[in-house]
């Protein structure tokens, strides 16, 4: 028996950065924002009532949007391949 979820999430992709440094000891930098993704991916489930039934094994199929750089020149974004 399979159960289709379909979770959107409205926000930019955020690049992967290193634990930092501190004086006494390693912190992440992004934790706030896996945090709010996190806490926005657990409100979506609980708001269709899908929270609880999600045990055992799960798949997930992602895809992302993600903008053209502003930086590109004209030439690059015509014949970007996936246009």
């Amino acid at each position: 028996m399979t159960n289709d979820i379909a979770i959107s999430i409205n926000q930019k992709p955020i690049a992967k950065m290193r634990p930092r440094l501190g004086r006494y000891s390693v912190y992440d930098p992004q934790n706030f924002e896996k945090i709010r993704t996190r806490v926005q991916i657990m409100n979506e489930l609980n708001d269709r009532g899908h929270l609880n039934a999600l045990q055992g094994a799960i798949a997930a199929d992602t895809t992302f949007y993600v903008p053209m750089p502003s930086s590109w020149s004209q030439k690059r974004k015509e014949t970007a391949f996936w246009l």
